[in-house]
């Protein structure tokens, strides 16, 4: 991977449901990123279909 630093997000299922995992480690700014925005909400709608 270039140089940089980038959200990692993983998921799994698990019995019956299903994980999520979002390893933040950035600071604010990173949050109002709208593809840091988007990992997060297609992380949440994964696990919640």
């Amino acid at each position: 991977m270039a140089g940089g630093t980038y959200p990692l997000a993983w998921t799994r299922s698990y019995g019956d449901g299903k994980v999520f995992v979002l390893l933040l480690g950035h600071d604010g700014r990173s949050f109002e990123t709208p593809e840091f925005q988007k990992i997060v909400l297609n992380g949440v709608d994964w696990a919640t279909a």
